[in-house]
């Protein structure tokens, strides 16, 4: 048990090493506060928030920030995401923004000048799902103070390989929440029970050898954090993926 109790505290470790300077923070509340401006600019009475990791406090230093706008007098949502994108470059956050309207839920996205920390940002206006889908994650982290630590080794680990964005076929915040099957010591209490080592091995374990991809997915809208059975009919041709159903929650792919 020495390589797990050593590995608990090397996962702590870099936990410790990625958190946000207070320089990175800086860098991202002053974007913020001019996508703030902008949006009064524009449709005056409007609010911003932002949702996802930044939220969740599953971001890592090189996150997106995800950002929700909510004006209810606004109709045509693609004519205001057009008309934002341009004030965008105009103003001089971006060189280039795009709207994705073909998404589930449009948005623009764009990526911040090298001036600005080249941040990757992602807006959409009048979306609900994003608040639902930040609230089922902040759940699972407060039932679960181990999720945290092991959510950011993992985003971290599929990162370098590629392998982070759900909407290219990886996996986000949502599919890596899902503690296994451990005592709930070693899930309510990690620090005390030093378990963080010992879930990182299960973790890879179970998802490596035992899960079945073929014929199971995970769940976080019918019945959260569970396995259910996919229906072969809908799912034919896709076997061998792993799939996680967030049916009402499309905008939350971190």
């Amino acid at each position: 048990m020495f390589f797990l109790d050593r590995l608990h505290y090397e996962i702590l470790a870099f936990l410790a090493y990625m958190e946000q300077t207070n320089e990175e923070k800086k860098v991202r509340e002053v974007l913020l506060e001019d996508i703030r401006k902008i949006v009064a600019q524009l449709y005056g009475d409007a609010t911003i928030h932002l949702f996802g990791s930044s939220v969740t406090g599953l971001n890592l230093p090189i996150s997106d920030l995800d950002v929700s706008v909510k004006a209810p007098h606004i109709r045509n949502v693609r004519k205001a995401l057009f008309q934002f994108s341009n004030r965008l470059t105009v103003r001089g956050l971006t060189d280039r923004a795009s709207v994705a309207v073909g998404a589930p839920v449009p948005i623009i996205t764009f990526e911040t000048t090298p001036s600005r920390g080249s941040i990757h940002v992602d807006i959409n206006i009048n979306d609900e799902s994003d608040v639902k889908g930040t609230e089922i994650i902040q759940t699972y982290i407060s039932q679960m103070p181990a999720l945290r630590p092991l959510v950011l080794l993992m985003k971290t680990f599929l990162l370098q390989r590629g392998l982070n964005n759900a909407s290219r076929g990886g996996l986000g915040s949502y599919a890596l929440a899902n503690p296994g099957n451990r005592s709930s010591e070693e899930i309510n209490d990690p620090m005390t029970s030093q378990s963080l080592g010992v879930l990182l091995r299960d973790f890879l374990f179970y998802y490596g050898t035992q899960f079945d991809y073929e014929t199971t997915y995970i769940s976080t809208s019918v019945a959260p954090g569970k396995e259910l059975k996919k229906d072969a009919d809908a799912n034919e041709g896709k076997f061998s993926r792993l799939s996680n159903s967030r049916r009402g929650f499309p905008a939350n792919d971190d």
